[in-house]
């Protein structure tokens, strides 16, 4: 996938790995917390605008214009942890949406002294002296400014800031715990190397997945991107490595999902209680 945003708090210095397939399978092994369920990919776009939408009403009372970063078309933020397989999506999107060029917000704030800069960045994202630390399950610790009108935004959709940015943080990151597992397991192994001889049949050397999207994404998409997604996907398809990538993510990431399956509830809680805000947001806004 190539998202991306001009907002700096969305970053936050996590680093964070594609979870949709994790969310997906989530549930089933969320043990005895409660079962909640994950946003659709269209409802977390919709909870996405009104976020931005609220920085932008508080960035106004703090006199500094700022433009909500648009969110790309819904179905095209799906993620493939392991491997595109699913050709008409390929076919449509390739490895997904270009991260957005420089935009507005960029633009006006380039243009701003450099007191107005810093005042500019101190109502975005505070002014440094306090944000939320917490621990990745990796044992990385990560940051997320505690002021600022991004913090503010994301207050009003989810409630306590600490106990989101925790779930949230936790959650989103459980697939390095065992995705090596996946990747070096001989039956992804098989799978893989099949995989990769389909490739070969359409002219594609790549021995992996991840081999061939890095390829594909070193500019803007275009019509060789789309050919490659749509060749991996009908290669996964063919060989299986696609099913066989989701049985093994489900056993290898069983443990890690029953671990923290308290955080997984919830972060799809507060995910759910966000959507709700997030629906009479937009409703006022129009």
């Amino acid at each position: 996938m190539r998202t991306g945003d001009s907002r700096s708090s969305l970053a936050v210095g996590l680093l964070l790995v594609p979870a949709l397939l994790a969310s997906a399978v989530a549930l089933s092994g969320c043990g005895t917390s409660e079962r909640v369920r994950e946003l659709t990919v269209t409802e977390r776009a919709l909870v996405r605008q009104a976020e931005e939408e609220l920085v932008r009403r508080c960035m106004a009372a703090e006199g500094f214009r700022y433009w909500p970063v648009s969110v790309p078309d819904p179905e095209a933020l799906r993620e493939f942890e392991y491997v595109v397989d699913d050709v008409s999506w390929a076919s449509r999107h390739g490895y997904g949406p270009d991260a957005p060029a420089t935009g507005p917000n960029e633009t006006y704030r380039a243009r701003l002294s450099p007191a107005s800069k810093r005042r500019y960045d101190s109502a975005l994202d505070g002014n440094g002296r306090r944000s939320l630390r917490d621990t990745l399950p990796t044992g990385q610790t990560v940051e997320s400014p505690a002021e600022g009108c991004s913090a503010t935004a994301e207050r009003k959709l989810y409630g306590d800031r600490a106990v989101w940015f925790h779930a949230r943080v936790v959650a989103d990151n459980l697939a390095p715990l065992y995705r090596e597992k996946v990747l070096s397991d001989p039956r992804y192994r098989s799978a893989e190397r099949s995989w990769s001889a389909c490739m070969r049949e359409r002219g594609l050397r790549y021995s992996s997945p991840g081999q061939a999207r890095e390829k594909a994404l070193g500019g803007e998409q275009n019509a060789a991107e789309i050919r490659t997604a749509v060749a991996e996907a009908r290669c996964a398809r063919r060989t299986g490595l696609g099913e066989t990538a989701m049985e093994l993510d489900r056993t290898f990431g069983a443990s890690a999902r029953e671990r923290y399956s308290e955080e997984i509830a919830t972060r799809n809680r507060l995910r759910l209680q966000a959507h709700a805000k997030a629906r009479t947001i937009n409703v006022a806004q129009r």
